[in-house]
């Protein structure tokens, strides 16, 4: 077997050019781990902005989406809204909060929300009118020999923290004037604050009807809550002024699909808005 000199490697020494193909591999190889060390962030960046739309069954009415959808998420993605029917979306959580899109459809047509588009404002009425002439977060829409039919509004929704607890997401408001209980044994704060947290709950299709309808003064609405959280025998009370009557009707037909989950006892509440 040949003996190699130790001398052989000391005399073995690189040439510029083969320093300069070491340096080169070195950093490809830098740059492909930098990489790889961001792609998670890249596709969670990605994941965390992807707009995602979910339908609110409990308040929408008159709806048709797509069989076993239960959100929008892709370009093209859409809903049937049927005549007098309402469409409830919302968005995807942060840590800001999150937007509501209301659509009320006051035509005897049916029309499809179509989504459109990835940023603000999404979404826009496709058929049986292409329609997005959207302005100031509202949109209106011409449905058949109606030059109002269809009614859209975006809500943004905040997070607040109070008393060091979690976050909480709350909705856009609703300017409720004063709240009474009769009949029923809820009483106090509690109650009380959990009744109007409830009506927030529902505020984006309130604030809708007020601005559907122009309203111009408060509204008097009453009606009962049974034991168990379901509501019935809503009536407009005879404060609202007639001018308001369109607006009262609005938010009376909403009142009956509300939901009280923790209510207790039979209570006739009076609300105005």
């Amino acid at each position: 077997m040949p003996v190699i000199e130790k001398s052989v490697f000391r005399n073995l020494t690189l040439q510029p050019k083969d320093r300069e193909m070491i340096s080169i591999h070195k950093n490809t190889l830098l740059i492909w781990i930098g990489l790889l060390t961001l792609l998670p962030a890249l596709f969670s960046q990605v994941h965390a902005d992807q707009v995602h739309f979910d339908i609110s069954f409990d308040r929408s009415v008159g709806i048709v989406p797509a069989e076993g959808k239960r959100s929008i998420s892709k370009i093209g993605d859409s809903v049937g809204l049927n005549k007098k029917g309402r469409l409830w979306l919302t968005g995807n959580e942060t840590k800001e909060g999150f937007v509501e899109i209301v659509c009320q459809n006051l035509s005897t047509d049916s029309v499809i929300v179509e989504l459109n588009n990835e940023q603000s404002p999404w979404l826009n009425i496709a058929r049986p009118e292409g329609c997005n002439n959207w302005e100031n977060d509202l949109l209106i829409c011409p449905v058949g020999e109606l030059e109002k039919g269809v009614f859209c509004k975006i809500s943004e929704r905040a997070t607040l923290s109070s008393s060091g607890d979690a976050p909480k997401l709350l909705s856009a408001s609703v300017n409720i004037r004063s709240i009474n209980f009769q009949d029923g044994q809820e009483s106090g704060m509690n109650a009380q604050q959990y009744l109007q947290n409830r009506v927030e709950f529902y505020a984006a299709g309130i604030n809708l009807c007020g601005i559907i309808y122009n309203k111009t003064s408060d509204i008097f609405i009453n009606w009962i809550i049974y034991d168990g959280g379901t509501v019935d025998e809503v009536k407009i009370d005879g404060k609202t002024l007639p001018e308001d009557n369109e607006v009262a009707d609005c938010i009376a037909e909403h009142i009956p699909l509300w939901k009280f989950p923790e209510w207790e006892n039979d209570s006739q509440i009076s609300f105005q808005f």
